[in-house]
């Protein structure tokens, strides 16, 4: 399935651009609020330096492109958690690698 960066919300936008502008890092403490990405004062970005390996994905200053695979998953994985938080998301050349998530080990009852 192929996804423009055009057709995501704003929240989302704005997450594959800060993926794009780490490049090698993560971002930790995401909220997530019915399936959109939103950064909250509790979130941080940490960004690793890679000698060599350049400052950012080159498309990050597009208005429009196709979608990573990996970028079209975590929109996928996004929408499943529906509202949440992800500990973090390690990122790899400016696209999403690894997540990590936590919820309660035994969930509450009504």
């Amino acid at each position: 399935m192929q996804i423009s960066k055009s057709s995501i919300s704003f929240g989302n936008q704005n997450l594959i651009r800060k993926m794009q502008e780490i490049n090698f890092g993560r971002i930790d403490n995401l909220g997530i609020r019915n399936g959109e990405a939103y950064f909250s004062q509790s979130s941080i970005i940490i960004k690793e330096f890679k000698p060599g390996s350049g400052e950012s994905r080159p498309e990050k200053n597009l208005d429009d492109f196709i979608m990573k695979a990996p970028q079209a998953e975590l929109l996928l994985f996004l929408k499943r958690i529906k509202n949440g938080e992800i500990r973090s998301i390690e990122v790899r050349h400016g696209l999403p690698f690894k997540v990590t998530t936590a919820e309660a080990a035994i969930p509450e009852t009504p």
